[in-house]
């Protein structure tokens, strides 16, 4: 296991994008079944990049090695992953939206020099670096009895800062599969937001009002 430790989040970004373009020109010169054997597991979070080679060589070894777990497990727990759901319903479908983010910030202390606390910032210290990124998960359930067979579900959801569209499909007979999702960088959303989601399936729509509770 190799732990880079940086003075910011820029310089980190940096270090990760560079080794996801080296390992993507690699891929193209290679054999996609060599490069999986020479390949790191990388996590990154705030200003720190880990990777972590396997033992015996697989990429994606059954089952995962209980390091690669607690590496996960303590890189997601340093980015102080917070939650906030989402819920409503209309004639047809019950809707819960879990939106896990994380909102990470440097602060210049007043000898300008990076601290990576957040005390600096009830001290009014300026914010010298940030890292943000979210990911929904739209979880629907089919309220009626009477489901016929429904070969796909299109939803489209409003938000202040954006939008977003999909499709999904039953995870059993009437609930969608919880674990997909969607996201990227910046602020997904926070409480006070009301999400507008319209499903559309079998030739029907129906349009909510999601909020958090």
């Amino acid at each position: 296991m190799f732990i880079y430790i940086f003075d910011n989040y820029k310089s980190r970004k940096s270090a990760s994008k560079t080794y996801w373009k080296t390992k993507q020109e690699y891929t193209y010169k290679m054999e996609p079944y060599l490069v999986e054997n020479i390949s790191p597991m990388p996590y990154d979070a705030k200003n720190a990049l880990v990777f972590y080679l396997m033992k015996n060589e697989n990429y994606y070894p059954k089952p995962f090695p209980r390091e690669i777990i607690l590496t996960s497990l303590a890189m997601n727990n340093l980015k102080e992953l917070k939650t906030i759901v989402f819920v409503g319903e209309s004639e047809h479908w019950q809707v819960k939206i879990t939106l896990e983010y994380y909102e990470n910030f440097l602060y210049l202390s007043p000898e300008e020099q990076i601290l990576n606390t957040k005390g600096c910032e009830k001290a009014g210290g300026p914010i010298a670096d940030s890292d943000l990124a979210h990911l929904f998960h739209p979880h629907l359930t089919y309220k009626k009895v009477d489901i016929d067979d429904i070969d796909k579900i299109i939803y489209h959801i409003e938000k202040p800062r954006g939008s977003y569209s999909g499709s999904l499909r039953l995870f059993n007979k009437f609930t969608t599969n919880p674990f997909v999702g969607f996201g990227g960088s910046g602020l997904g959303a926070t409480k006070e937001d009301i999400l507008v989601m319209t499903v559309r399936w079998n030739g029907n729509e129906e349009v909510m009002e999601l909020r958090a509770k």
